[in-house]
């Protein structure tokens, strides 16, 4: 691990990028064959200047194109252990780096580095050297990086935002942020980490012993945005809540420290288990078919290189508590055996496929059969010794003896070449179709097999594919099924970055021979596909004024402006933790609520800092139910009101339950919407709406004005000469019993007194949009 330098000081100058080149035809290739987090590689000094070169300094790792399918790029990070020069064991000399992460299978495309840094075109012509680069085109690279899910080149705080003077344009990388929350994105990634720690324990209390419990598909969640609208980002901060621990070089990014994560109550111990985090960028990889094996070994190969080459990177921080017993990192010694113990689990898998044993079946028989005629003396001197001649009496057993070992030996010589020249080529797609050739069920072998490395690995698994939206509909359909149909196991969580529209529209046109079958209004023919395969779909909500605000004056330089009165808040500290103690749910509602108007009603404190007091207690209130099961308790509580309106399926309720779950916080954090109130019940309504009648929903949310022409009486005239499309859309929406539960609920006969007021009119649709933006809704 480089020295951790995290904010230089104003006289000591930050560390120096280095880029190493190597063409996969020079010597250089031969020493990366094999790299790898911690390998050491001594780099070829060559005719290049390293006067300013320190110990620190950052290597990228570059590799020039291997072919028209590869064009070479980025294949992995390093820092320099010392720039005195150090020889191999060959006689070169050179400079000693050392890997922070190697990905020569995944490199980052050459030709979008290019495009995205500036960086000179003559790049492409380096052959074997180190070439020092700017600061500025660094902290694009780093930037890169970090889009495709890799550690990046700096510390977390070593790349800030650089506040110019006022009204001097400041240029703001593009990339996903990891260590800077202008949003308010990190909260909202601490409630789905929890949900998702609670869905992982739900998943895996079966008995391990069940075949079918241990092959059940894992959990599916979808994140969308409109583009731009901060997927990969808040794909990152989760990341971070569920794996705090692999973050290298310093301490931890202030946003994360920020969280609760050491508090038992908030945070408690059975969650702290670090996950295996995967990333995959399915459009760099949809040229492989078939998608799923592609998919199989990104996942393989960083889990196995996360149980080799993770620690524990926090375990001298104390705003980290340390993991789980039961997820800790092992010791080398462990490190070393179970990294050889994957190694062999997965060779000996991919050598004994069903055609490998069939062909050593078939030997086994041919050399029985050969033995049998032996014992039996057909095989006994066919010469006659008497006249040196032949015995061809004799002869047709001794043909058949010789044949049956030569078919049966030479099947089995041809099975072992052509397994060890496809099977044991880990990246070959036509290896997906060796592993599985004899088996009953083709997949049946590989489901087995993947469900078995995902118990292997011991902890949780994330798998983040992104930029799923950009990928041909083909690509899309085959890996969403993949998930679940073949990668099946109740250890893995996916969480899917995209547009929706996008998913649904290329299972349309997957499927397009079937899209004659009547789906009903409510449901597009591609939705109802997509609603089997993602069990949790989440929309980002759209910035607060306040956010928005504070983010325009970070672009511009402008620092915020803090309250005068800070010691508000540390006194209301102990508060806080009261209420993180307590344990059921609706009582701490209760107490909550209590504390609400106690500040309200305290005419000694400004009107400004009881703002800042609420939002506080409103964030503590949030942040203590993400990992809390009595906060679902209390959902199902409030909602019984809605029996009448809600879905006779259960494992719809349950999805509806726990979009409600997250919305509920996220309205909370955002603009201060409190459980059983005019507000919360609206949004409770809305959701079923959203998620029972979709195009309603999406039609509404992009005109809010439409509510109030439904709720309009009498109702237009249809025969008028004024009636329009959209008079006739409401008289449609007036005739669906339905609907009109969910979007007039006080007027229905089953409704609760309490849920009086939750009429979902114009007004309340606009301030709904502000929780659940219709991202692409409708299109």
């Amino acid at each position: 691990m480089p020295p951790s330098d995290g904010q230089a000081a104003d006289n000591e100058p930050s560390p120096s990028v280095w880029l190493a080149q190597f063409t996969p035809r020079n010597e250089a290739a031969r020493w990366v064959k094999e790299a790898e987090a911690g390998t050491q590689i001594i780099w070829k000094k060559g005719k290049t200047k390293i006067d300013i070169m320190r110990p620190g300094d950052r290597i990228v790792y570059w590799r020039s194109k291997t072919g028209s399918s590869d064009g070479g790029g980025i294949v992995g990070t390093g820092y320099v252990v010392t720039p005195e020069l150090t020889q191999r064991k060959s006689g070169i000399s050179g400079v000693e780096t050392r890997v922070n992460e190697f990905f020569d299978d995944q490199p980052v495309n050459r030709d979008e580095v290019l495009a995205r840094t500036g960086l000179n075109d003559e790049i492409k012509m380096w052959s074997f050297s180190l070439r020092h680069i700017p600061r500025d085109y660094a902290e694009k690279i780093d930037g890169i990086l970090r889009v495709y899910g890799r550690q990046g080149i700096f510390p977390p705080d070593d790349v800030p935002v650089k506040n110019g003077p006022a009204g001097e344009t400041v240029f703001l990388s593009d990339s996903p942020q990891r260590d800077q929350d202008m949003l308010g994105r990190m909260d909202l990634a601490f409630l789905l980490a929890g949900r998702l720690n609670l869905i992982w324990d739900e998943m895996n209390k079966s008995d391990t012993s069940d075949e079918k419990a241990r092959t059940s598909p894992g959990f599916v969640v979808h994140v969308d945005a409109p583009w731009g609208g901060g997927k990969t980002s808040f794909a990152n901060y989760l990341s971070l809540v569920l794996n705090p621990y692999r973050v290298r070089d310093g301490r931890l990014p202030s946003i994360l420290e920020a969280l609760p994560l050491n508090d038992e109550n908030s945070w408690p111990e059975k969650f702290r288990r670090p996950w295996h985090i995967v990333m995959f960028n399915a459009w760099q990889r949809q040229h492989v078919d078939p998608p799923w094996w592609c998919f199989y070994q990104s996942i393989r190969k960083q889990i196995f290189e996360a149980q080799a080459f993770e620690r524990n990177e926090q375990q001298l921080n104390p705003a980290i508590p340390q993991p789980n017993k039961a997820f800790a990192h092992p010791n080398e010694l462990l490190r070393e055996v179970s990294r050889f113990w994957n190694w062999a689990t997965e060779a000996s898998w991919k050598l004994f496929t069903p055609q490998f044993v069939k062909s050593g079946l078939t030997t086994l028989i041919a050399v029985t059969v050969a033995i049998l005629f032996y014992n039996l003396g057909f095989l006994e001197a066919v010469l006659n010794k008497d006249n040196n001649s032949l015995d061809f009496g004799d002869w047709s057993a001794a043909v058949s003896a010789v044949l049956a070992i030569l078919i049966g030996g030479g099947s089995f010589l041809w099975t072992i070449s052509a397994t060890m020249s496809s099977s044991l080529l880990s990246g070959s797609p036509e290896a997906a179709k060796n592993y599985s050739l004899g088996g009953g069920d083709p997949l049946e072998r590989f489901r087995q097999h993947f469900a078995k490395v995902m118990r292997a690995a011991k902890r949780p698994v994330l798998v983040i594919v992104d930029d799923l939206d950009r990928c041909e509909p083909d690509f899309v359909v085959e890996l969403v099924r993949g998930m679940q149909t073949i990668l099946t196991s109740p250890r893995v969580v996916f969480l899917i970055l995209g547009d929706r529209d996008w998913i649904e529209q290329a299972f349309a046109k997957t499927h397009d021979a079937m899209k004659d079958i009547n789906v009903g209004d409510e449901h597009s023919f591609g939705g109802r596909f997509v609603e089997k395969a993602i069990q949790l779909s989440i929309v980002l909500p759209d910035a607060t004024d306040d956010e928005r605000a504070d983010y325009v004056r970070a672009l511009l330089g402008v620092g915020h402006q803090q309250s005068n009165s800070e010691d508000e808040v540390p006194r209301e500290q102990s508060t806080f933790n009261t209420f993180s103690k307590i344990i059921d749910a609706a009582e701490r509602e209760a107490k909550a609520a209590e504390k609400r108007e106690e500040v309200l009603d305290d005419e000694s404190i400004a009107l400004d800092d009881k703002q800042r007091i609420l939002k506080d207690l409103d964030r503590a209130m949030a942040l203590r139910s993400a990992a809390d099961p009595s906060a679902e308790a209390a959902i199902r509580h409030r909602l019984e009101p809605l029996c009448n309106v809600l879905p006779n399926n259960p494992r719809q309720i349950k999805r509806i339950i726990n979009v409600i779950a997250f919305l509920q916080e996220s309205a909370r954090l955002r603009l201060q919407v409190q459980p059983q109130t005019q507000r919360w019940r609206q949004l409770a309504l809305w959701t079923v709406l959203m998620t029972e009648w979709p195009q309603t929903w999406a039609k509404l949310a992009q005109r809010p004005e439409l509510a109030t022409l439904i709720h309009k009486s009498p109702q237009p005239d249809l025969s008028s000469s004024e009636a329009t499309g959209d008079s006739q859309w409401s008289i449609a929406t007036r005739s669906k019993a339905d609907v009109m539960a969910l979007l007039d609920y006080p007027s229905t006969s089953e409704a609760d007194d309490e849920w009086a007021d939750a009429r979902i009119d114009a007004e309340a649709v606009r301030f709904l949009n502000r929780i659940v933006q219709p991202a692409g809704a409708g299109q």
